[in-house]
C-alpha cells in the first residue's frame, strides 16, 4: 500500500467493476480520477477521504446509468470536497 499512497492520476477504463476496488480509499495523492466505460453502480462514499482529489472524469454513458438520488449524491459529495467533474462522449 505505501507504494499507491503517491499515486497522482489512476485511469480505469473498460472494465467490468460494478464498484471500485476498496484500495481506492488509500490512494491519498490522487489527484485524477479517470472512469471511463465501466458498470459502476455507484460512487463510493469513501471517495471522500480522497482529499487530494481535484479531478474525476466520468464517461457520460457512465454517469446516465445512475438515478436522479444518485447523481444528486455524486454531485454534492464532488462539490463539498471542491472536486471537479467531467464527463466525456
Amino acid at each position: 500500500m505505501k507504494y499507491l499512497s503517491s499515486l497522482q492520476i489512476l485511469f480505469i477504463n473498460s472494465n467490468n467493476f460494478i464498484k471500485l476496488p476498496k484500495v481506492i480509499k488509500y490512494l491519498t495523492s490522487l489527484r485524477e480520477l479517470h472512469l471511463g466505460d465501466i458498470n459502476l453502480k455507484k460512487i463510493p462514499n469513501s471517495m471522500k477521504n480522497l482529499t487530494s482529489l481535484k479531478k474525476l472524469y466520468l464517461d457520460k454513458k457512465d454517469l446516465n446509468k445512475f438515478t436522479d438520488t444518485q447523481r444528486q449524491e455524486i454531485k454534492e459529495m464532488l462539490e463539498n470536497n471542491k472536486i471537479e467533474i467531467t464527463t466525456f462522449p
